[in-house]
């Protein structure tokens, strides 16, 4: 095992030698340019408060599942490297992944890994959480990691699941029609982290919207829709073309776990944040869920206008309001099709709380709880907002979260409600960066701003 580890170190330390090439090279975007999660995330839980039973409950599922197959998995895939992205990938894409074979694909997955990975850089500094394995005194499960290193090396957000959910978002961009399979792989990749010990589940939440922002920033570098269309050019050439107007929306029941059900012990993680955020309503954070509630797009828009330099209007704006408006219809739909097919209680009903918005209570009582479309509408137009606008990327992040949680202190959502409908944001996004009306739309919005 020593020998094992000391080669796994041996090879993390070599690629990243490699990764000290010039950040033009090896990033979509330096890291100063990156989206910092020290400002738009929340500190992560204290082991004292109510919002830490999630992670505590999450922690001893993991134990349960290291002995099986999905351990197995979760252990196999540690690794913390470039390589280990591109190796899953030719998996979920169906093509051998090679730096000679397919040297633009390859290129633009690695440097993807590379600059997902640092988007958790800065809130790692910051808060430098311990990880649960150093918390409990125990050890991680996982072949490859280096528990002397990781105990230096904060626990929140998780840099392995940033870093495969970015590649996941990147790698959806170039086979679309792959998308379920692939964004698949990519959540596993971070479960992998909770069921290992190496992370508590708020440190892998945290991690998928760290490399969501950054991937959105992307966006806004010329150079990354060059090589995103080289990797999908090759890509073609190996697949073959595809009629992207057979490909749909993405399968939320395909990509991420189940709402989480009453009768389970992890609904009591929910319970607790729920309970937390009702001490919150008599703050100015319960001010703001009140006056943020609403659905529709200039609803949402102006929860975003305290970060935006310019008043964003059907009239004054009108690509900028046209893109954000095809986005928020494509998230009511992605997140009515999950809504369907899953029917969950808001917490007043199941809970018999009071709500911070009572006019609203009984015509929602027999809607469902799952997804959160708030949510979703807040984070996705956040990243949208990000592309367009990265000089005011971190306040209309931290707006964009804020947007979603705004339904758990209204008691409205449950946490996992407004957590999961983050994730249906970024890769509805991610399908839409496939899209034709998306891209003209986009593109329309971004030489009005330019005027």
């Amino acid at each position: 095992m020593k020998n094992k580890l000391f080669l796994t170190s041996m090879l993390c330390m070599a690629v990243m030698a490699g990764y000290a090439q010039t950040e033009k090279d090896s990033m979509f975007v330096s890291l100063q340019e990156q989206p910092d999660g020290g400002i738009y995330l929340p500190a992560p839980p204290d082991t004292a408060s109510l919002r830490f039973v999630t992670d505590f409950l999450t922690w001893q599922q993991g134990k349960t599942i290291r002995p099986t197959a999905r351990g197995k998995q979760a252990s196999d895939e540690s690794p913390w490297m470039a390589s280990e992205q591109i190796r899953i990938c030719s998996e979920t894409m169906g093509v051998a992944i090679s730096k000679e074979k397919t040297p633009a694909l390859y290129h633009f997955l690695w440097k993807a890994s590379n600059t997902s990975d640092k988007s958790s850089k800065a809130a790692k500094e910051k808060y430098m959480r311990k990880r649960p394995f150093a918390q409990m005194n125990e050890h991680t499960w996982a072949v490859a990691d280096d528990e002397a290193f990781l105990r230096t090396n904060g626990s929140y957000p998780s840099g392995h699941t940033s870093m495969g959910w970015g590649v996941a978002l990147a790698a959806a961009e170039v086979a679309p029609e792959l998308q379920d399979t692939i964004m698949r792989r990519g959540y596993q990749f971070g479960e992998n982290r909770w069921i290992v010990g190496a992370h508590w589940r708020s440190d892998v939440d945290a991690g998928r919207l760290c490399s969501s922002a950054s991937w959105a920033r992307w966006h806004a570098n010329p150079v990354y829709y060059k090589e995103l269309e080289a990797a999908r050019k090759e890509y073609r050439t190996l697949k073959g073309k595809v009629d992207m107007k057979k490909v749909g929306y993405p399968n939320s029941q395909r990509i991420i776990a189940q709402p989480v059900d009453a009768s389970s012990y992890l609904y009591y993680g929910d319970v607790a944040a729920t309970y937390h955020a009702m001490t919150e309503r008599n703050t100015s954070a319960g001010q703001r869920a009140v006056m943020a509630a609403g659905e529709m797009t200039a609803d949402v828009l102006n929860n975003f206008a305290p970060a935006l330099t310019i008043a964003v209007t059907p009239k004054t704006t009108p690509a900028v309001y046209a893109l954000v408006e095809y986005v928020c219809t494509a998230l009511q739909q992605t997140t009515s099709a999950l809504r369907q097919q899953y029917f969950r209680k808001r917490p007043y009903v199941q809970l018999g709380i009071p709500t911070l918005l009572p006019e609203q209570e009984k015509a929602l009582q027999e809607t469902s709880s799952y997804p959160s479309l708030p949510s979703a509408l807040g984070w996705g137009v956040a990243l949208t907002l990000t592309e367009l606008m990265p000089q005011q990327q971190n306040s209309i992040l931290t707006l964009g979260h804020e947007f979603g949680y705004h339904g758990v202190v209204t008691g409205y959502y449950y946490a996992s409600d407004v957590q999961d409908a983050r994730l249906v944001a970024a890769y509805t996004l991610a399908r839409l960066h496939s899209d034709d009306t998306f891209m003209s739309l986009m593109n329309a919005a971004k030489a009005e701003l330019k005027r």
